[in-house]
């Protein structure tokens, strides 16, 4: 008796770069933070019925001021990524990318201001409560955004002629319009849905 060995041959196509793995998967994992979220928004909204938009609601306009930064500061993050890629610096375009997410948190506090001398605060209502956790929640993750942005101006990832960086400034940069592209659902939902 003869003992067959099988063996499969298989062709995986070109290794996936370990960084860029990490980053979609550490992407997956707050896409499902972020469900979560609003999953609890969906739920509590369907549960408040009519008197979800009762009352003072979010700025439509400093919603999409806010948007246009955000937007701005991807752009300028893949203009530098774009830069790197021809042998160009795309320092300038991180730090206005920098510069932008900077103006966007400075932006969300002066809303919340404004809010706290309107008499709206997180125990308000159901309503203004689920507004302040997701945009908290958001606004955490877009400052996280902005040390790494900050973090790849210093260590030199957008000048062409440092030979380390490639890498975290495409993760960085992705990472930005992952940031983007919760706050289009949050604009949708907490500013213009009422």
């Amino acid at each position: 008796m003869s003992t067959a060995e099988t063996t499969f041959q298989y062709d995986s196509g070109p290794p996936v770069e370990s960084g860029r793995l990490a980053t979609w998967l550490f992407l997956a994992a707050e896409s499902l933070f972020f469900g979560g979220l609003l999953s609890a928004w969906f739920v509590l909204r369907a549960q408040a019925q009519d008197s979800w938009s009762e009352g003072l609601h979010p700025s439509l306009g400093v919603g999409i001021v806010m948007t246009l930064l955000l937007v701005g500061a991807s752009v300028a993050g893949h203009g530098a990524v774009a830069a790197r890629a021809r042998g160009a610096s795309g320092t300038r375009r991180l730090l206005l990318a920098a510069v932008l997410v900077a103006v966007f948190l400075g932006t969300q506090a002066l809303e919340y201001r404004h809010l706290h001398h309107e008499g709206v605060s997180p125990a308000t209502s159901l309503r203004w409560g689920t507004f302040y956790a997701l945009t908290l929640a958001h606004g955490f993750h877009v400052l996280i955004g902005l040390l790494w942005l900050l973090w790849l101006v210093i260590t030199g990832a957008g000048r062409a002629d440092v030979a380390h960086g490639r890498g975290a400034l495409e993760y960085g940069v992705l990472y930005l319009h992952f940031v983007d592209a919760v706050w289009f659902v949050l604009l949708g939902l907490l500013y213009v849905l009422r």
